[in-house]
């Protein structure tokens, strides 16, 4: 996941006292990032599952923001490891934005899990943002480079 670094730490910024003073979640969102970032999949969705546990005011719009970016990194984290349990965080996360859900975080979790090397759970990802958005042509391009890209690893791993 690499979402924008300045909007990252601008949400951490915000809401770094929000959780009381035993939580810092502008650290913790930066660890989890790093960690994401260096590919230490288990460190980064404690880190990131540091954060979803944090008490959090229903007014506190950078404090829920700070989740969201949290539960997208856990969804991530879990995608290298154990995908299934990654899926089912994401269809939570989808049925939780309700309305606000479009083409767009179908493809960004779906790049998440491709990042994470979980094409499978990818592919999974893009072909529910297609059942629910057809035509769309952000997941039609995505679907293409995904075949794409898991026709070349069948091709290494058969010795083609």
């Amino acid at each position: 996941m690499k979402p924008l670094l300045a909007l990252t730490l601008l949400i951490a910024a915000c809401c770094s006292e929000a959780p009381g003073p035993s939580v810092d979640i502008a650290a913790l969102l930066n660890k989890g990032e790093k960690s994401a970032t260096d590919g230490d999949w288990a460190a980064a969705l404690s880190t990131f599952d540091a954060v979803l546990a944090a008490a959090v005011s229903p007014d506190d719009q950078a404090a829920i923001d700070a989740q969201y970016i949290a539960r997208r990194g856990a969804m991530q984290a879990l995608a290298a490891s154990k995908p299934l349990d990654a899926l089912l965080r994401a269809v939570k996360l989808l049925e939780d934005e309700g309305e606000r859900v479009d083409p767009d975080l179908f493809g960004a979790i779906a790049g998440d899990f491709r990042q994470a090397g979980s094409l499978d759970a990818a592919a999974l990802m893009t072909a529910m943002g297609l059942q629910r958005f057809p035509g769309d042509p952000g997941l039609g391009n995505l679907k293409e480079r995904l075949t794409k890209e898991t026709w070349q690893l069948m091709e290494i791993d058969l010795g083609a």
